[in-house]
């Protein structure tokens, strides 16, 4: 689920800069930072 959520929101953030739209790009990379974050721990805190 956290993949999809990751590829759909580095899409986003290829279209927003093909598009040169600044407000998609700023809301998708933000967003990228914390899904990517959410990844991280769910792996390094595996039981």
């Amino acid at each position: 689920m956290s993949y999809t959520l990751c590829t759909g929101v580095i899409l986003w953030l290829i279209y927003g800069v093909i598009n040169q739209n600044m407000p998609i790009i700023l809301a998708n990379g933000a967003t990228l930072m914390l899904a990517s974050t959410l990844l991280y721990f769910k792996f390094s805190f595996k039981d």
